[in-house]
């Protein structure tokens, strides 16, 4: 977010506020800050929708991604995920980690049968910094919930816009 402002003022295009945007706050700030639009990643991870293994889905909606981490472990390239057991063994110091596509490879063979037997810690679950905002599992609810919050925050924030140009119209 602190970006988002800075290269609003330094362009002369419409930016698009991304990273950690998951809920309806966060789109609002990004747009108060000057962004034209946002892009969401995450927040849709949990929605049954997303292509995500039920697992994987489930650990994002229950509270285990309050915690998130950067990784190279998952796929040689850095990428973020929720904190589980695969997570960190392979965040160790002395666990080498080879380049990509190798170590993608590597871990892809070692998820089919960890998700086969149920057993989310050692699977690689991809998810950013606003993991823990997930709460809708239908995208469509999700997605219905955000335009709803955003009109009504929306038109609460115009009205006291509205007020305010008033009240220093009037001094």
């Amino acid at each position: 977010m602190a970006l988002v402002p800075q290269v609003v003022n330094a362009v002369q295009l419409q930016v698009v506020a991304a990273g950690g945007i998951g809920d309806t706050r966060r789109i609002l700030a990004a747009f108060a800050l000057g962004a034209e639009g946002v892009q969401m990643g995450t927040a849709f991870l949990a929605c049954e929708e997303s292509g995500a293994s039920a697992l994987h889905r489930k650990a994002t909606l229950s509270g285990q991604a309050m915690q998130t981490a950067l990784t190279r472990g998952f796929t040689g390239r850095l990428a973020r995920g929720i904190k589980n057991r695969l997570l960190d063994e392979l965040n160790q110091k002395d666990v080498e980690i080879l380049p990509y596509p190798l170590q993608r490879a590597l871990v892809r063979h070692l998820s089919i049968p960890a998700e086969k037997a149920g057993r989310p810690e050692l699977l690689p679950l991809w998810a950013g910094q606003s993991a823990n905002l997930s709460r809708i599992s239908d995208v469509r609810t999700l997605l219905d919930t955000l335009v709803r919050e955003i009109s009504e925050i929306g038109g609460t924030f115009q009205s006291w816009s509205a007020r305010r140009r008033h009240i220093s119209e009037d001094v």
